[in-house]
């Protein structure tokens, strides 16, 4: 079975140039599903759909961190409840009409930009914005060369040489908006796309449920933000909820589908901590991490399983290092993967996702074949049957 390394799309990553995330596999495919959406009601616009489903949100989906944007608090909805619906349409339709196949910048950040960027998003999240909006233009000849500028029918943005508070915080806005136009403009439509046993308060105490149970927190007071998705794909109509707990500086999020109660995909992170830092291969054990990691993978199944092949896999970079901390183990039984990661930094696991069709599993690790960019990749078969 062919094993992939477990990292956001790397070409992604270095349009984006800043810190790298887990984004659940299903959230990637909705985001595909919403462009789709849009390309049927404007069918007559031309987008790439193959290599821009994702890129098109990909600098707020980074910002966002683990939490992602499931987890966007009251500051965020005021913000975009300022967005007219004329903004809005505006915005998918700059998506929609340009002939590029994905965003980029006409330079690099650097890493302190990077980290001020980072800064910046979750200070916009605390009700932060910028003072004026993002400059759209229609031809190179308007670039101002001391602000970001943006060129839609190139999807190009360009920067300055000297990148400040404002202009970060325009391009944190920008892609903010542009998310919760695209995901307004596509759910409008789709209320009644198909039947939903599933409620959404049922799906939020399965999340709860399954959060509480894989990892052995107690979630009853915490602040609960669940998140609407209905959509297309290979299979047929779908809706699910992206259900976000906070509680007690930490976020837990679950993704439920609403035809059949699967939670598929749970995470969690650390409030002021970061989940991707480089570490030293000496840092960790993969062989006395195994215990616990099947435990978990256990605990998501919900029974003991005897799984026919386990591997531990993780980049290692030209300077010997763990890239972004991340070891990932795969759990392997018939056509069930479960997926669960490990954090070096956080010194624990914060990810667990399954995948339970052939068809599942083979377009995920075609999702993440292309990602190791030059480094080293290091697999560790911990068991094989």
């Amino acid at each position: 079975m062919n094993k992939k390394i477990d990292w956001m799309d790397e070409e992604l990553k270095r349009i984006a140039s800043v810190q790298e995330i887990d984004l659940p596999y299903q959230y990637e495919k909705m985001v595909k599903s919403r462009i789709d959406q849009c390309m049927g009601r404007r069918n007559k616009m031309r987008f790439k759909m193959s290599k821009v489903a994702v890129a098109a949100l990909t600098l707020v989906l980074v910002f966002a961190g683990a939490g992602g944007v499931y987890a966007a608090g009251n500051y965020i909805y005021q913000r975009m409840s300022q967005i007219s619906d004329e903004e809005k349409e505006e915005y998918v339709s700059e998506l929609l009409q340009s002939d590029a196949d994905r965003d980029s910048c006409s330079r690099e950040f650097t890493q302190e930009e990077q980290d001020r960027m980072i800064e910046l998003q979750k200070a916009y999240e605390q009700g932060l914005y910028p003072e004026d909006s993002l400059i759209r233009i229609e031809t190179k000849n308007e670039i101002v060369p001391d602000r970001v500028c943006f060129l839609a029918s190139e999807s190009c943005f360009y920067i300055p040489d000297h990148l400040t508070d404002e202009d970060m915080l325009e391009l944190i806005d920008f892609y903010y908006i542009r998310d919760y136009s695209l995901s307004e403009s596509t759910d409008q439509d789709e209320k009644h796309l198909v039947d939903e046993p599933v409620s959404e308060e049922d799906a939020i105490a399965i999340a709860r449920g399954k959060i509480q149970h894989v990892f052995e927190t107690n979630l009853s007071d915490a602040e609960v933000s669940p998140n609407y998705n209905q959509g297309e794909k290979e299979s047929g109509a779908f809706s699910e909820y992206h259900v976000c707990f906070s509680y007690d500086g930490m976020e837990y999020m679950a993704a439920v589908d609403l035809q059949n109660g699967d939670c598929y995909d749970i995470q969690k992170s650390f409030t002021g901590k970061e989940t991707y830092v480089d570490a030293d291969t000496d840092s960790v054990d993969i062989s006395e991490l195994y215990a616990d990691a099947e435990k978990i993978a256990n605990k998501y199944v919900e029974k003991d399983m005897d799984w026919n092949q386990v591997v531990a896999s993780y980049s290692e970079s030209r300077d010997g290092t763990i890239v972004k901390g991340i070891v990932r183990y795969q759990f392997y039984c018939d056509n069930l993967e479960v997926i669960v990661n490990y954090s070096c930094s956080l010194n624990d696991f914060y990810l667990v996702r399954s995948l339970e069709t052939p068809e599942e599993i083979e377009a995920f690790d075609e999702s993440l074949c292309e990602q190791r960019d030059g480094n080293k990749f290091v697999e560790v078969v911990v068991k094989d049957e």
